[in-house]
């Protein structure tokens, strides 16, 4: 599936805000980002468009609540019953 999202506010990665932004999604990957204008003129025809007006793209979170102690202990004791 082709998808043109645009006029949202992108926050990419690596932290960039892009206002009036707009991405080009192909088989399930990005293979575009931009202001919505230029992205519009390149990619105009044979995308399924979803307007993002007044919202905001985010990368997706990955493990987002860790504790420390669950990392640092992982694999430690585990042949020892739990009391």
């Amino acid at each position: 599936m082709n998808l043109l999202l645009h006029d949202a506010t992108i926050v990419t990665c690596k932290k960039k805000i892009v206002r009036e932004g707009a991405l080009i999604v192909e088989d399930e990957r990005i293979v575009d980002l931009g202001k919505s204008a230029s992205i519009k003129r390149k990619y105009g025809r044979g995308y399924e468009k979803i307007d993002g007006k007044g919202k905001v793209v985010i990368p997706g979170f990955i493990n987002t609540h860790q504790h420390t102690a669950m990392s640092l202990l992982r694999g430690y004791a585990d042949d020892l019953p739990l009391h």
